[in-house]
C-alpha cells in the first residue's frame, strides 16, 4: 500500500482509484467463493468502437457537441469497461493498473445484487413481500422501517428519514460510514459502532410508507439484513451460493463487514470486471443462464417493467424531473419504463448498463473525482446509449 494511502483517505480523490482496487487493504472483508466449477467462458468477437461519437461536451469549457469514444472513457474516468453484445465481448479495456483479474469496489451496484437475491429467496418461499418488515425483524420496530412492507423496502418508498447528501459534512451518511468502519470515527464520536445498532437507531420518519420515492442507503441495508435472518447464512454465502457458483463466475469476489460480521448491502460489494458483465448477461437473458433458471422470469421482469405503485412513487418524487417516465423498482433504476432498459449505479461512476432491444450489457468502473457529478453522469448514460444505438443499426 502507497504509505499515502490509509483509512482515512481511501475513499477520497486522488488516493480513491487505488483504494477502490484494494478494499481488504482498508476494511474487514468476507470471501465470496466462485466454488471449483467450470467457468461460465466469454467468447471474445472484438469489435472496433474508436469511430463512436458520443453526444455531449468535450470538458467543461467548450461547446463542443460531439466527443470520441475514448474521449468519453476518459472524461468519465474508466478503470474497466466490457461490452457484452449477443453475449460476447466486443469491447474489453482496462485502465490505472486494473487487470481482469482484478475486484473493484461497486458501490450502489450492489444494491441490485440484493434485490436479485431477494427475489431468489422470496420464490422459494421464505419472504412475503407484502409483509411488514418488523414480521421478520423485530428489532426494528419503533424504528422509521417499521410498517413498510418488504416490497417498498425494495422500492426505496419506505419512509425513514435519511440525509445521504455526501456534500453535507454533518449528513449522517458519514456517521453510516463510521458505524461500519469505512473511516475511523472521530474522536469526538458517540454514535453506533455497527451497522445494526445504526439501523436501531433511525428513528424518524419523512413521510407516508409507499407514498413516496427517495433513494436512501440504509433502506438496501435492511433487505440485507432480512436475507440473513430468513437463510441462516451470510450475505457472501447466498451471492455465493445463488448467484457467484451457478454463473460459474471467474474469481471469488468479496463483502465488507464490520466489526459483526454484518456485510454492507448498500454497496461493499467488490468484483471483476467481466464477473459484473455476467451478471448483466443474467438480467438480460432473463434470469436464466447455462440452460439454468437463477432468478425468476416474473422478478426479472418486475424489475424492468415495475408496477403501478412504484411509479406512483417515483411520480411524487423529485427524480421525475429528471427522467419523466422512469422508474425504480426492486433495488434498480429505469430511466425509460416503456423500453426495458436497466442501470444498476454506484457513486463515483460504478455502472451496469442493460438494453435488452440491443442485446447489449456494459459493465463499467469508475474512479470520478466527486461522489455525485450530474454533468459526467449524462455524459457516461450518453455513452451508453451511443453503444445501444450502434448495436441496434
Amino acid at each position: 500500500m502507497p504509505p499515502e494511502i490509509t483509512r482515512q483517505n481511501w475513499l477520497y480523490a486522488p488516493y480513491h482509484r487505488y483504494g477502490f482496487q484494494h478494499v481488504s487493504e482498508f476494511v474487514r472483508t468476507a470471501v465470496v467463493s466462485r466454488g471449483s466449477g467450470p467457468v461460465r467462458e466469454l467468447l471474445q468477437q472484438p469489435r472496433d468502437l474508436q469511430g463512436i461519437l458520443v453526444s455531449g461536451k468535450s470538458d467543461r469549457d467548450t461547446d463542443a457537441s460531439h466527443i470520441s469514444f475514448s474521449q468519453a472513457l476518459k472524461l468519465t474516468h474508466t478503470d474497466g469497461i466490457c461490452v457484452l453484445h449477443g453475449g460476447l465481448i466486443v469491447h474489453e479495456q482496462y485502465f490505472h493498473d486494473m487487470r481482469p483479474e482484478t475486484l473493484h469496489l461497486l458501490m450502489s451496484c450492489t444494491k441490485s445484487y440484493i434485490g436479485v437475491l431477494v427475489g431468489i429467496v422470496a420464490h422459494e418461499g421464505l419472504i412475503d413481500l407484502n409483509t411488514e418488515i418488523e414480521h421478520y425483524l423485530p428489532q426494528l420496530a419503533g424504528t422509521g422501517f417499521a410498517g413498510g412492507t418488504v416490497q417498498q423496502h425494495l422500492d426505496m418508498s419506505v419512509g425513514v428519514a435519511f440525509n445521504e447528501n455526501y456534500s453535507d459534512a454533518t449528513a449522517a451518511i458519514n456517521h453510516l460510514d463510521y458505524a461500519v468502519g469505512w473511516r475511523p470515527a472521530p474522536e469526538d464520536y458517540v454514535g453506533p459502532k455497527s451497522l445494526v445498532g445504526f439501523l436501531k437507531g433511525m428513528k424518524d420518519s419523512a413521510y407516508t410508507h409507499g407514498s413516496y420515492f427517495d433513494y436512501r442507503s440504509p433502506i438496501t441495508d435492511v433487505l440485507g439484513l432480512l436475507l440473513e435472518t430468513v437463510s441462516g447464512k451470510s450475505l457472501a454465502e447466498l451471492l455465493s451460493e445463488h448467484l457467484w457458483r451457478p454463473l460459474g463466475c471467474e474469481w471469488d469476489s468479496c463483502f465488507t463487514v464490520d466489526d459483526e460480521g454484518q456485510a454492507l448491502a448498500d454497496g461493499g460489494l467488490c468484483a471483476s470486471l467481466r464477473d459484473l458483465a455476467r451478471f448483466g448477461q443474467l438480467m438480460l437473458d432473463n434470469g436464466e443462464a447455462s440452460d439454468r433458471q437463477i432468478v425468476p422470469r416474473s422478478w426479472v421482469a418486475s424489475c424492468r417493467y415495475g408496477d403501478e405503485a412504484s411509479f406512483d412513487a417515483w411520480r411524487a418524487s423529485a427524480f421525475v424531473d429528471r427522467a419523466p417516465n422512469g422508474n425504480y423498482r426492486n433495488q434498480w433504476w429505469c430511466r425509460e419504463r416503456t423500453t426495458g432498459v436497466l442501470l444498476a449505479s454506484g457513486i463515483h461512476g460504478q455502472a451496469l448498463y442493460i438494453d435488452p432491444s440491443a442485446h447489449l450489457v456494459v459493465a463499467k468502473f469508475s474512479s470520478q473525482p466527486q461522489p455525485r457529478d450530474t454533468e459526467i453522469f449524462n455524459l457516461q448514460f450518453a455513452l451508453f446509449e451511443t453503444l445501444a444505438a450502434y448495436f441496434k443499426a
